[in-house]
């Protein structure tokens, strides 16, 4: 079975970038990854190919993303899913999310991908959000 590695999530930014790539975004990078491939396993399923993983600040502006975005302090990760299938998968089956302490961005605002996070959301039982 593919799963999620460090080198992958890096997407090479940690040697492009490693003024900015320090031991505690390591330590959460790490963390996200376990989480990950452990809803993988459970869900049975190879690793999507990441869009995006750890974004350095010129990175994340230049994809648009929040001033917040945990894919900065690497709690977040973008995995491909190009047909729906995967998001769909983890919804067959949400109590992973929880299992897992990840949170998966509503399918309707990431057409293309599935975005898997490890942020923490207040009065939320439903572990997909809405940004």
């Amino acid at each position: 079975m593919l799963s999620l590695t460090l080198e992958s999530y890096l997407m090479g930014r940690d040697k492009v970038y490693p003024e900015e790539f320090n031991l505690e975004k390591k330590m959460a990078a790490l963390d996200l990854i376990k989480r990950v491939n452990n809803l993988l396993k459970a869900l049975r399923i190879d690793c999507p190919a990441v869009t995006s993983g750890w974004r350095p600040l010129a990175v994340n502006l230049r994809a648009g993303g929040t001033k917040r975005s945990l894919h900065m302090t690497c709690r977040a990760v973008d995995l491909a899913d190009s047909t729906g299938s995967f998001k769909a998968k983890i919804l067959t089956e949400p109590e992973h999310l929880l299992d897992f302490g990840l949170w998966l961005e509503h399918p309707d605002s990431t057409p293309g991908w599935a975005h898997l996070d490890t942020g923490i959301r207040d009065h939320r039982l439903v572990r997909v959000f809405k940004p």
